[in-house]
């Protein structure tokens, strides 16, 4: 009996097609138990916050491309209150990507410190201006707001 080449390279199509889909079906299984724990991670009802996150609430908001600021103050410096109220506004206006984390230190001589980091990176301001904290936002918000493509126009 003598077999054609065509149909010994349609076999072992055939026989390709069928072991990945059965490796596939073995590997879903095993990376579908890490999803039900990422379901189970209890994240804050509001985007504005006023304490720390813990280490795994920290990195599904990363891993789901969310950009989280952290902002220490003290409640003794007045020009703080300022970089709060336009903090405030930039998470409401950017709710669907931003976490506000608002930290007061005990110092009363602290500077105000933003942190802000992304899947794109970190950077860490102190005494920031709102235009640093926006240029900040340009370079690590995942869908940065139109005004950051005109900005150097």
């Amino acid at each position: 009996m003598k077999i054609n080449k065509s149909i010994v390279g349609g076999l072992f199509l055939i026989f390709l097609m069928v072991g990945s889909s059965v490796a596939y079906g073995i590997l879903q299984t095993f990376t579908g138990a890490q999803t039900v724990q990422e379901d189970e991670i209890e994240l804050p009802s509001q985007n504005i916050i006023d304490y720390r996150l813990n280490s795994e609430q920290y990195r599904y908001l990363l891993r789901i491309g969310k950009t989280i600021v952290e902002f220490e103050y003290s409640l003794a410096c007045d020009e703080c209150r300022e970089t709060k109220s336009w903090l405030e506004a930039a998470a409401n206006e950017f709710s669907n990507q931003l976490m506000l984390i608002e930290l007061v230190v005990g110092d009363s001589d602290a500077l105000p410190i933003v942190r802000i980091e992304s899947s794109y990176g970190r950077i860490v301001l102190s005494e920031p201006t709102p235009d640093e904290v926006m240029s900040s936002f340009c370079d690590l918000l995942v869908d940065p707001p139109i005004r950051c493509a005109t900005s150097g126009i």
